[in-house]
Order: C-alpha cells, then structure tokens, then sequence
C-alpha cells in the first residue's frame, strides 16, 4: 500500500495499529508490513518513531507546501485587495478596465503596492481569497421579458421610422 495517498486520520489509525501489533501483539515487523500491506522500512520507521517519542509519533504532518508560499502580498494586503474587487469597479480604483480580469488584478497591485505578480499566480490568489473565473451572461439577469415585448411593439417601430 503506498500511504502517500492515504488521508492523515486513515493514516493514524493504521500507524497505531501496526504499532499496537508489533508492540503488543508480538507480531514481527516483517509480518506486520505483509498483513497490513506497508513497506518494511515504513514499518521500522513507524516502531522506531513510537520508542523515541510516544504516543507524539501517531501524529501526521500535513503534506505538501505550506499555504501562502510564494505569496509576496501580506494577508492584510491580500484582504484589502479582495474588499477592492468586490466594492469598486477597476475605473473607480484608477486603471483603465471596465472589468475585473486577472490582468486587471495584477495592474492594480502593482500601482498599489509596486510588486510584481505572473497571471497565473494572480489566478492563484484570487482562487484562494474565494474568487472563480466567471463567463458574462449573454442576457441581463434582471431583464423583465414583458418590458421587453413591450419596447419592441411600440417603442422602437417608432425609433426606427424616426431613424429612417
């Protein structure tokens, strides 16, 4: 079994129970790791974390980089920027956009704080302050269909005979 794809909890119960069946059980290494389908150096590795520290052994780090590496922004500047996307449009803020694209979130950092992000990691930030990428609808949501039906039957004949 390759325990990298195992979740932290599956995992502690696992650790403790090869443990317990070595420790208590008498069950040697080689056959713990057949039964429970580990590698015998993972094995050895749990018995051995469990004589040098205890109960603290069973205890999983998580896995994988740590949040915000790379992040060049503070949290405080990251929060400022999201309150900024969400209450104003880019015109409001000073750059020339009537949308908020990733390129947009990335001029407006660099005139409010002079630091230097890639679009991709722009997306990034954006996806971990609780934004998704978004397709405009082709219709307004707020269209009211008999309104509508109502300016193309009397309305607009008339702008058009006046156009023409």
């Amino acid at each position: 079994m390759d325990n990298r794809y195992l979740k932290a909890d599956e995992l502690y119960i696992l650790r403790k129970k090869i443990v317990s069946a070595v420790t208590n059980e008498g069950l040697t290494q080689k056959a713990a790791a057949k039964y429970f389908g580990f590698s015998e150096q993972s094995v050895s590795t749990y018995i051995r974390d469990y004589k040098e520290k205890g109960e603290a052994s069973f205890e999983y780090k998580t896995r994988g980089a740590k949040p915000r590496k790379g992040c060049k922004l503070t949290e405080s500047q990251e929060l400022e920027i999201k309150q900024i996307v969400i209450i104003h449009t880019p015109d409001q803020v000073g750059v020339e956009a009537t949308l908020w694209t990733r390129k947009v979130v990335k001029e407006l950092i660099e005139i409010k704080y002079g630091v230097l992000y890639e679009v991709t990691a722009i997306g990034r930030m954006l996806r971990r302050l609780g934004f998704s990428p978004q397709k405009p609808k082709k219709k307004a949501y707020e269209q009211d269909p008999e309104k509508v039906k109502e300016w193309f039957e009397a309305r607009y004949p008339a702008i058009k005979k006046k156009h023409k």
